[in-house]
């Protein structure tokens, strides 16, 4: 709990990070009755045009030496050559099968260059490994009806390098594709966790070189900025690309009601808490019609010094 503030809880899930801690997704604040995730792999699931209902594991990356190639080009050129650069890294599974076609997973993972000095000297790679975290990944031979889980059969990893500790360009991510790699540990042609878990998947500067660029929109259909083609079903989501800018286009009418003050009123109050010849303040006006019925109160947003000659306005729409 924060105080003073807002009270709230942190929601934690039952799954533990590397760290052995649990994987805080959201908050609780019980005075609301409201509860928010803030986790990006659950609100991600939670979309569907994302077309899947399960979250990925993040995965796990760190730098790696270049493999060495003889005496006379000892050591390969890594991806990150300082500790300037940096390479982002998510990934996606895939199904070719057309039994779903999904989004990638929504945890980035930011890895920074080695700090290159007298001491140490050479680029690095970046290995991307994974913990067995994939409870929902399947492989059958035959889909059942009552199938749970999802397939996959390709599996592809998504970098950007990027010079400074800037966000990545939404545009310029490349997709380096892994599935041939996992080939020899797949059971009817479909990924296991096992394969995942058993390899190490190294990103090196050659791959990134040929690796195409990476258009989410060739896996889930968005409506493109300046599209008219495509029709949207009641529900879907979204993207406007500009400024909305709206207007009630409705006749309001605002009664404003005058109150005067004299000198000698409203100097005393009736709160026990208030002692006679003590200062008082004004908090909130009543008005009432001529049968002594309360019909409107006005709050003050803070209490106001009781002095003098004073005058308040009260207005209100209808």
């Amino acid at each position: 709990m924060n105080l003073p503030g807002h009270r709230y809880y942190h929601l934690w899930d039952t799954n533990s990070n590397i760290n052995g801690y649990p994987n805080r997704v959201g908050k609780v604040f019980p005075d609301d009755k409201v509860i928010i995730f803030d986790d990006e792999e659950i609100i991600a699931a939670m979309s569907y045009k994302s077309n899947r209902n399960w979250t990925l594991p993040a995965p796990r990356v760190s730098l790696i030496t270049p493999n060495t190639c003889g005496n006379e080009n000892p050591v390969n050129d890594g991806i990150l050559s300082g500790n300037t650069e940096y390479l982002y890294v998510t990934y996606r599974l895939g199904n070719s099968s057309g039994f779903t076609n999904y989004l990638h997973c929504n945890y980035y993972m930011k890895m920074q260059g080695p700090n290159i000095d007298c001491t140490t000297s050479g680029s690095q790679n970046v290995a991307v490994r994974f913990g067995a975290e994939f409870s929902c990944l399947n492989y059958v031979e035959e889909i059942p009806a009552n199938f749970t889980g999802f397939i996959a059969d390709t599996f592809e990893i998504l970098v950007q390098k990027v010079e400074g500790d800037i966000r990545p360009n939404s545009a310029e991510w490349k997709v380096i594709d892994f599935s041939d790699s996992l080939s020899a540990t797949t059971v009817n042609g479909y990924i296991t966790q096992d394969s995942l878990t058993g390899n190490t998947f190294v990103i090196t500067q050659d791959l990134y070189d040929l690796a195409p660029t990476y258009d989410l929109s060739d896996y889930i259909d968005l409506t493109l900025q300046g599209s008219t083609g495509q029709t949207l079903n009641f529900g879907d989501e979204y993207y406007f690309y500009g400024s909305l800018e709206t207007d009630i286009e409705a006749t309001i009418y605002e009664m404003r009601y005058k109150i005067n003050l004299g000198q000698a009123e409203y100097q005393n109050t009736t709160n026990p808490t208030w002692l006679p010849g003590t200062k008082s303040y004004i908090t909130e006006i009543g008005l009432y019609d001529s049968e002594k019925n309360l019909m409107i109160v006005s709050k003050m947003q803070s209490p106001i010094l009781r002095t003098g000659i004073q005058q308040f306005l009260v207005k209100f729409d209808f």
